[in-house]
């Protein structure tokens, strides 16, 4: 999250900075303060994105090991026993993060 804020404070002091210069008249100085200042935003908000990204594929991919290892248990748990002990079926047990994990890759989805 400290690294994100980062992201953010820097991202709207190069703001600033663009607007400054945007305000200024042109000439070959002014120009390319403008074009650098606009090319550090671009690579920070690049930057910041695939710090989001990784952040929410490490989420996804945490979720998915959860569930395999809840179908793993329920799995051993229902060859021990004969059958489940509430009654439901083996279907039920497996894949419950399912739901989640599309959710959070359709919020990724929906950023693009």
């Amino acid at each position: 999250m400290g690294l994100l804020n980062s992201y953010d404070d820097a991202i709207e002091s190069v703001e600033k900075m663009y607007q400054r210069y945007e305000g200024m008249g042109s000439g070959p100085s002014v120009n390319k303060k403008r074009h650098e200042c606009s090319y550090v935003l671009v690579y920070l908000k690049f930057q910041k994105l695939m710090l989001i990204m990784e952040w929410n594929e490490k989420i996804a991919n945490e979720l998915r090991k959860k569930d395999v290892d809840m179908t793993l248990i329920q799995k051993e748990k229902n060859i021990g026993l004969g059958s489940d002990e509430d009654g439901e079926g083996n279907g039920d047990a497996q894949y419950k993060l399912v739901p989640d994990i599309a959710r959070l890759y359709d919020a990724l989805y929906r950023m693009q």
